[in-house]
């Protein structure tokens, strides 16, 4: 019980600290830190450049990236952290779709940090809060399908955009199924909602036209990180800044089940939220993740990989994909 106390208090100082962090941020503002900017040509090359990292949004609501205009890291989206490198985890991400070849089912698992965690690393670098989730992969999505995790840790809907043409060359497999985890990140840069939703929007209508495979996009999983947004205009209807993510998750999250589950949606395409309930908190409010599969309270550890991705695997074996009516 004493160490658990002295996890809660380590973390209470964390966060305490990202909200402070947060608090002087604006679009444009210099964060003080020189981050990695991606310079690519059209054929996909990109070479790395360091340049001192833009916060992403400003209190007007104006940011300097859009979610659903594809693009590499700038300026405003940075890669931050000693030896993490986006360019060097976009090739890597190249590289293994060129080579993957499956033998069964192929599974394609398109996102961020959460989902690189199946590589055992964040931005290509090896990290603790992953270890085991590699195994997890293998023993629960690679037990029916064949795995491949193409995720860049901090990534936002637009940079997933830009990375899709390069990494999902994969139209001649009809049984593929992609899972897609994207746009929390959007909303921890300050994107609003509605703008997130039509990133994450734009990501399944690109897969719905270059594959033929079926598409699920997975509800963003709560957060108990401190929502370092800028109010106004994300504010309450009292003018106050949210102190949680969980609003701006829900009205993500309800616009993404509004367009999806649409009358005459796309047959191939679905939206499954029940899962993301599995990391609340079992005896406080709704607005609270389980520590114990969410450490950090933001990544889902081994084991809340292992049962998140059981209850996705339920959800696929047993909700067919909508009549064909106009993929």
């Amino acid at each position: 019980e004493s160490h658990r106390a002295e996890r809660m208090a380590r973390r209470k100082k964390r966060v305490e600290k990202l909200a402070a962090l947060g608090a002087v941020l604006s679009k444009g503002a210099r964060i003080g830190r020189r981050g990695a900017v991606a310079m690519c040509s059209r054929d996909g090359s990109c070479t790395e450049v360091m340049a001192e990292a833009l916060a992403m949004c400003e209190a007007s609501g104006q940011c300097g990236e859009s979610p659903s205009v594809a693009t590499a890291r700038t300026r405003y989206s940075a890669m931050l952290g000693a030896n993490k490198s986006w360019v060097a985890s976009f090739e890597s991400n190249r590289r293994r779709s060129r080579e993957w070849l499956p033998s069964r089912r192929p599974l394609v698992l398109l996102g961020d940090s959460i989902f690189e965690s199946f590589l055992g690393t964040s931005g290509g670098v090896e990290v603790a809060r992953a270890r085991g989730c590699p195994e997890v992969l293998a023993e629960t999505y690679g037990s029916r399908f064949d795995p491949l995790p193409l995720a860049i840790s901090g990534d936002q809907t637009q940079h997933l955009l830009y990375r899709l043409p390069y990494e999902v060359p994969l139209r001649e497999w009809s049984n593929s199924t992609y899972l897609v985890l994207i746009g929390t990140n959007n909303l921890g840069a300050g994107h609003l909602p509605g703008p997130t939703a039509r990133g994450v929007l734009r990501v399944a209508e690109w897969l719905l036209s270059h594959t033929k495979g079926r598409v699920v996009v997975v509800a963003a999983l709560p957060r108990g990180d401190p929502p370092r947004l800028l109010c106004p205009p994300r504010c309450d209807d009292q003018g106050r800044a949210f102190p949680t993510f969980a609003p701006a998750i829900d009205a993500l999250n309800a616009r993404l089940r509004a367009s999806i589950n649409a009358p005459r949606r796309p047959a191939r395409l679905s939206f499954v939220d029940a899962c993301s309930r599995l990391f609340l908190a079992s005896n406080a409010s709704a607005t609270v993740v389980d520590p114990d599969l969410m450490p950090d309270l933001l990544h889902p550890n081994a084991e809340g990989h292992r049962r998140l991705a059981a209850c996705l695997l339920l959800y696929i074996d047993t909700t067919p994909a909508a009549p064909l009516l106009d993929s």
